[in-house]
Protein backbone atom coordinates (compact mmCIF):
# COMPACT_ATOMS: atom_id res chain seq x y z
CA UNK A 1 0.00 0.00 0.00
CA UNK A 2 1.49 3.37 -0.94
CA UNK A 3 1.19 5.71 1.55
CA UNK A 4 1.41 9.33 1.79
CA UNK A 5 1.99 11.55 4.60
CA UNK A 6 0.66 14.39 5.89
CA UNK A 7 -1.12 14.64 2.66
CA UNK A 8 -3.99 16.78 3.74
CA UNK A 9 -2.64 19.45 6.65
CA UNK A 10 -3.01 23.10 6.53
CA UNK A 11 -0.92 25.27 4.33
CA UNK A 12 -0.76 28.50 2.24
CA UNK A 13 0.42 29.69 -0.65
CA UNK A 14 1.19 32.72 -2.84
CA UNK A 15 0.37 33.28 -6.45
CA UNK A 16 1.53 35.40 -8.92
CA UNK A 17 -0.67 36.34 -12.38
CA UNK A 18 2.26 36.77 -14.52
CA UNK A 19 0.31 37.97 -17.75
CA UNK A 20 -2.78 39.81 -18.58
CA UNK A 21 -3.95 39.43 -21.85
CA UNK A 22 -4.71 36.81 -24.28
CA UNK A 23 -2.14 36.05 -26.94
CA UNK A 24 -3.44 32.97 -27.62
CA UNK A 25 -1.15 31.13 -24.96
CA UNK A 26 -2.03 30.36 -21.59
CA UNK A 27 -1.91 32.39 -18.84
CA UNK A 28 1.55 31.86 -16.70
CA UNK A 29 0.72 31.86 -12.78
CA UNK A 30 3.62 31.17 -10.65
CA UNK A 31 3.29 29.14 -7.09
CA UNK A 32 5.47 29.44 -4.30
CA UNK A 33 4.81 27.79 -0.37
CA UNK A 34 5.25 30.42 2.60
CA UNK A 35 7.81 28.77 4.71
CA UNK A 36 7.11 25.75 6.77
CA UNK A 37 3.99 24.80 4.61
CA UNK A 38 3.42 21.25 3.18
CA UNK A 39 0.59 20.62 1.23
CA UNK A 40 1.78 21.12 -2.33
CA UNK A 41 5.10 18.90 -1.64
CA UNK A 42 7.13 19.76 -4.68
CA UNK A 43 7.13 23.36 -3.80
CA UNK A 44 7.72 23.06 -0.07
CA UNK A 45 9.89 19.90 0.02
CA UNK A 46 10.66 18.03 -2.94
CA UNK A 47 13.29 15.89 -1.66
CA UNK A 48 10.93 14.73 1.05
CA UNK A 49 9.19 11.64 1.64
CA UNK A 50 5.74 12.69 0.70
CA UNK A 51 7.05 13.94 -3.09
CA UNK A 52 9.40 10.71 -3.31
CA UNK A 53 6.20 9.03 -2.70
CA UNK A 54 4.34 10.84 -5.59
CA UNK A 55 7.63 9.92 -7.83
CA UNK A 56 7.02 5.98 -7.16
CA UNK A 57 3.58 6.43 -8.02
CA UNK A 58 4.57 7.85 -10.90
CA UNK A 59 7.27 5.19 -11.76
CA UNK A 60 4.47 2.92 -11.86
CA UNK A 61 1.98 4.73 -13.60
CA UNK A 62 4.56 5.14 -16.37
CA UNK A 63 6.05 1.36 -16.78
CA UNK A 64 2.11 0.52 -16.67
CA UNK A 65 0.91 3.52 -19.03
CA UNK A 66 3.75 4.32 -21.17
CA UNK A 67 1.90 6.66 -23.38
CA UNK A 68 0.26 8.82 -21.00
CA UNK A 69 -3.23 8.55 -20.34
CA UNK A 70 -6.59 10.56 -18.59
CA UNK A 71 -6.52 9.87 -15.13
CA UNK A 72 -10.17 9.69 -13.23
CA UNK A 73 -8.73 10.76 -9.14
CA UNK A 74 -11.89 10.38 -7.12
CA UNK A 75 -12.58 9.31 -2.94
CA UNK A 76 -15.72 7.40 -0.93
CA UNK A 77 -16.48 10.86 0.04
CA UNK A 78 -15.50 14.63 0.81
CA UNK A 79 -12.66 15.24 3.47
CA UNK A 80 -10.33 12.40 2.14
CA UNK A 81 -7.75 14.68 0.59
CA UNK A 82 -8.95 13.91 -3.28
CA UNK A 83 -8.12 17.20 -4.51
CA UNK A 84 -4.63 17.72 -2.80
CA UNK A 85 -3.77 14.40 -4.08
CA UNK A 86 -4.63 15.03 -7.68
CA UNK A 87 -3.06 18.26 -7.84
CA UNK A 88 0.50 16.51 -5.80
CA UNK A 89 0.39 13.62 -8.89
CA UNK A 90 -0.36 16.07 -11.63
CA UNK A 91 2.81 18.33 -10.17
CA UNK A 92 4.96 15.04 -10.22
CA UNK A 93 4.03 13.65 -13.47
CA UNK A 94 4.46 17.36 -15.23
CA UNK A 95 7.89 17.66 -12.80
CA UNK A 96 9.93 14.99 -15.66
CA UNK A 97 8.84 17.73 -18.24
CA UNK A 98 6.02 15.87 -20.22
CA UNK A 99 3.07 18.00 -21.17
CA UNK A 100 -0.17 17.39 -18.30
CA UNK A 101 -3.04 18.97 -17.60
CA UNK A 102 -5.01 19.04 -14.28
CA UNK A 103 -8.57 19.37 -15.08
CA UNK A 104 -10.91 20.54 -12.22
CA UNK A 105 -14.64 18.31 -12.12
CA UNK A 106 -15.45 18.77 -8.82
CA UNK A 107 -17.82 21.68 -9.93
CA UNK A 108 -19.97 21.33 -6.69
CA UNK A 109 -16.92 22.06 -4.29
CA UNK A 110 -14.47 23.68 -6.48
CA UNK A 111 -10.72 23.82 -4.49
CA UNK A 112 -8.14 23.63 -6.68
CA UNK A 113 -7.45 27.17 -7.17
CA UNK A 114 -7.69 27.59 -3.69
CA UNK A 115 -4.75 25.16 -3.03
CA UNK A 116 -2.84 26.84 -5.65
CA UNK A 117 -3.43 30.85 -4.19
CA UNK A 118 -5.19 31.59 -7.13
CA UNK A 119 -8.55 33.35 -7.20
CA UNK A 120 -9.74 32.20 -10.94
CA UNK A 121 -12.18 35.56 -11.46
CA UNK A 122 -12.74 35.22 -15.16
CA UNK A 123 -12.93 31.97 -16.90
CA UNK A 124 -13.47 28.71 -15.23
CA UNK A 125 -13.55 24.94 -16.39
CA UNK A 126 -17.63 25.47 -16.21
CA UNK A 127 -17.57 28.08 -19.08
CA UNK A 128 -15.82 25.64 -21.26
CA UNK A 129 -18.06 22.71 -20.46
CA UNK A 130 -20.72 24.85 -21.41
CA UNK A 131 -19.70 25.75 -24.70
CA UNK A 132 -19.17 29.67 -23.58
CA UNK A 133 -15.42 29.02 -23.74
CA UNK A 134 -12.23 28.17 -25.57
CA UNK A 135 -9.32 25.89 -23.86
CA UNK A 136 -6.93 28.76 -24.25
CA UNK A 137 -8.93 31.14 -22.03
CA UNK A 138 -9.70 28.73 -19.15
CA UNK A 139 -6.04 26.85 -18.83
CA UNK A 140 -3.16 27.94 -16.64
CA UNK A 141 0.46 27.30 -16.53
CA UNK A 142 1.80 26.92 -12.94
CA UNK A 143 5.80 27.78 -12.80
CA UNK A 144 6.64 28.17 -16.35
CA UNK A 145 6.64 24.44 -16.56
CA UNK A 146 4.08 21.96 -18.61
CA UNK A 147 1.74 21.78 -15.99
CA UNK A 148 -2.01 23.16 -16.75
CA UNK A 149 -4.51 24.02 -14.94
CA UNK A 150 -8.14 24.23 -15.92
CA UNK A 151 -10.03 25.16 -12.23
CA UNK A 152 -13.22 26.32 -11.70
CA UNK A 153 -14.47 29.83 -11.49
CA UNK A 154 -17.22 29.02 -9.70
CA UNK A 155 -19.60 27.20 -7.75
CA UNK A 156 -21.75 25.08 -10.37
CA UNK A 157 -25.13 23.79 -8.38
CA UNK A 158 -26.15 21.06 -10.63
CA UNK A 159 -23.24 20.68 -13.27
CA UNK A 160 -25.19 16.89 -14.10
CA UNK A 161 -25.49 18.30 -17.96
CA UNK A 162 -22.30 19.91 -17.51
CA UNK A 163 -20.80 16.30 -16.79
CA UNK A 164 -22.30 14.41 -19.43
CA UNK A 165 -22.55 16.91 -22.41
CA UNK A 166 -20.91 16.34 -25.64
CA UNK A 167 -18.23 19.24 -24.07
CA UNK A 168 -16.78 17.04 -21.87
CA UNK A 169 -15.90 14.56 -24.43
CA UNK A 170 -14.67 17.68 -26.62
CA UNK A 171 -12.54 18.63 -23.76
CA UNK A 172 -11.20 15.32 -23.34
CA UNK A 173 -10.94 14.95 -26.62
CA UNK A 174 -8.40 18.09 -27.07
CA UNK A 175 -6.97 17.56 -23.61
CA UNK A 176 -5.78 14.34 -25.27
CA UNK A 177 -3.92 15.61 -28.44
CA UNK A 178 -1.83 18.15 -26.16
CA UNK A 179 -1.31 16.44 -23.28
CA UNK A 180 0.32 13.38 -21.88
CA UNK A 181 -1.04 13.47 -18.92
CA UNK A 182 -4.58 14.26 -17.87
CA UNK A 183 -5.67 14.33 -14.41
CA UNK A 184 -9.27 14.68 -13.94
CA UNK A 185 -10.01 15.58 -9.87
CA UNK A 186 -12.99 14.44 -9.45
CA UNK A 187 -15.90 14.85 -6.72
CA UNK A 188 -16.62 12.21 -4.40
CA UNK A 189 -18.16 8.63 -5.01
CA UNK A 190 -20.68 9.05 -3.04
CA UNK A 191 -23.80 10.33 -2.81
CA UNK A 192 -23.10 11.65 -6.22
CA UNK A 193 -23.30 10.07 -10.08
CA UNK A 194 -20.36 12.32 -11.26
CA UNK A 195 -17.36 10.61 -10.61
CA UNK A 196 -18.53 7.00 -12.06
CA UNK A 197 -19.80 9.26 -15.19
CA UNK A 198 -16.60 10.28 -15.81
CA UNK A 199 -14.72 6.88 -15.00
CA UNK A 200 -16.24 6.12 -18.03
CA UNK A 201 -14.54 8.77 -20.14
CA UNK A 202 -11.13 7.70 -18.37
CA UNK A 203 -8.46 5.44 -18.85
CA UNK A 204 -8.01 4.36 -15.47
CA UNK A 205 -9.40 5.56 -11.84
CA UNK A 206 -7.14 6.26 -8.59
CA UNK A 207 -9.40 6.07 -5.68
CA UNK A 208 -8.28 8.38 -2.58
CA UNK A 209 -8.87 7.50 1.24
CA UNK A 210 -7.64 8.41 4.32
CA UNK A 211 -6.62 6.88 6.99
CA UNK A 212 -8.46 6.85 10.29
CA UNK A 213 -11.40 8.78 8.28
CA UNK A 214 -12.95 7.34 5.23
CA UNK A 215 -15.49 4.54 6.38
CA UNK A 216 -14.65 1.25 5.73
CA UNK A 217 -18.24 0.63 4.32
CA UNK A 218 -17.65 3.49 1.67
CA UNK A 219 -14.33 2.22 0.97
CA UNK A 220 -15.68 -1.26 0.33
CA UNK A 221 -18.50 0.04 -2.01
CA UNK A 222 -16.33 2.67 -3.67
CA UNK A 223 -13.77 -0.48 -4.94
CA UNK A 224 -17.16 -2.75 -6.13
CA UNK A 225 -18.56 0.51 -8.21
CA UNK A 226 -15.72 1.49 -9.63
CA UNK A 227 -14.79 -2.06 -10.90
CA UNK A 228 -12.54 -2.47 -13.17
CA UNK A 229 -11.71 1.15 -13.84
CA UNK A 230 -9.98 0.94 -10.57
CA UNK A 231 -5.77 1.30 -10.83
CA UNK A 232 -4.70 2.13 -7.57
CA UNK A 233 -6.15 2.81 -3.93
CA UNK A 234 -3.87 5.51 -2.34
CA UNK A 235 -4.10 5.89 1.80
CA UNK A 236 -3.78 9.57 3.02
CA UNK A 237 -2.45 10.11 6.46
CA UNK A 238 -1.30 6.13 6.66
CA UNK A 239 1.86 4.69 8.64
CA UNK A 240 1.77 0.71 8.21
CA UNK A 241 -1.20 -0.37 5.98
CA UNK A 242 -0.80 -3.98 8.03
CA UNK A 243 -1.17 -2.95 11.43
CA UNK A 244 -4.45 -0.67 11.03
CA UNK A 245 -8.30 -1.51 10.19
CA UNK A 246 -7.08 -0.81 6.63
CA UNK A 247 -5.14 -3.71 5.94
CA UNK A 248 -7.75 -5.16 3.40
CA UNK A 249 -7.66 -2.54 0.95
CA UNK A 250 -3.86 -4.07 0.19
CA UNK A 251 -5.60 -6.63 -1.53
CA UNK A 252 -6.62 -4.56 -4.10
CA UNK A 253 -3.27 -2.45 -4.57
CA UNK A 254 -1.66 -3.87 -7.59
CA UNK A 255 1.47 -2.65 -6.54
CA UNK A 256 2.37 -4.17 -2.87
CA UNK A 257 3.02 -2.49 0.34
CA UNK A 258 5.09 0.37 1.01
CA UNK A 259 8.85 -0.71 1.90
CA UNK A 260 9.98 0.62 5.06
Amino acid sequence: MSTIHNAVTNGKYMLDDASVGRNGKPLSIIVRAVEGENRLVFISDPGGVAAEQYRIMRRKLVERYPTGGVVLVTSPGSGDGKTLTSTNLAWCLAETGVPTLLAEMDLRNPSVAKLLGYQCESSGIELLLAGQEEPEAVVRQVNRMRFHVAAAGRITPNPVDLLAGRHLRDMIAWARQNYKWVVLDSPPLFPLADALELASMSDFTLLVVRARVSPRILVEKAIESLGPHLQQVIMNEGTECADSSYRYLSAYYPYGQRKK
